[in-house]
């Protein structure tokens, strides 16, 4: 068993036996930036539990590029299309942020949910939050301004990451959230201006969260809500 598993937060939710049984199927690997970890329409072959980093799953937009509608950090998972057993997706899964992710064949994952119920169950309730996830944030990108869509982005990043430092450039901001980079460039410097955030070379470091909240929709909270609804799992 790979040590350290504890590292994802939603492998910390199984019991002693389930930890067990999974995680001899683990293997720890890299993430590196820009790797692509799922495909449209192509069989996914593995499952990744992130440890450390942030996965963008973005939709595309004929010739127009990609917008993000989920993002994966240390409390959550790829291979939902392997949970649901239909295998494949429209949807690309690309790491954003380089880590490490503690990973499982399609095979694996599904045997472990045929022989573990209570498992089984963790990976749907899962499932759900990434899609209220993804419904929230195509309402958020429809209805709500730049600025409220950037707090947003940054305020779920936080929390997903559980880590102050968001290493990101103002060019993925723009490119997940459908916008133009110097709309972002501007937004942030006014958050940094208020003390909200600092900015130093690809990394934005949240010093309040609280100023970032106060500005913000409540997209991010519905968002987070429903992932915390996973720590009540049993």
């Amino acid at each position: 068993m790979p040590s350290n598993v504890q590292k994802n937060r939603l492998l910390q939710l199984l019991g002693p036996e389930e930890d067990a049984r999974i995680g001899v199927k683990l293997e720890r690997v890299r993430l590196r930036k820009g790797q692509v970890l799922e495909e449209p329409r192509l069989p996914v072959q593995y499952a990744h539990f992130i440890e450390k980093g942030i996965v963008a799953v973005q939709a595309r937009m004929n010739d127009a590029g990609s917008v993000g509608v989920g993002l994966i950090g240390s409390s959550g998972m790829t291979g939902v299309p392997i949970v649901l057993e239909t295998m494949r997706t429209p949807l690309r899964s690309v790491v954003q942020v380089a880590g490490e992710s503690l990973r499982i064949s399609a095979e694996d994952l599904c045997a472990c949910m045929r022989d573990m119920r209570r498992f089984r169950r963790l990976m749907l309730a899962y499932v759900q939050a990434t899609l209220v996830q993804s419904a929230q944030i195509a309402l958020c990108n429809s209805h709500h301004s730049v600025d409220q869509r950037i707090r947003r982005w940054l305020l779920v990043a936080h929390t997903i990451t559980g880590d102050d430092e968001i290493h990101v450039t103002h060019r993925l901001i723009a490119a997940l959230l459908g916008v133009r980079r110097p709309s972002v460039t501007v937004r942030l410097s006014e958050l940094e201006a208020g003390k909200a955030i600092a900015q130093t070379r690809a990394c934005v470091r949240v010093m309040d969260r609280k100023a970032l909240e106060d500005g913000s929709c409540d997209c991010h909270r519905i968002i987070n809500a429903e992932f915390l609804r996973l720590r009540c799992f049993e």
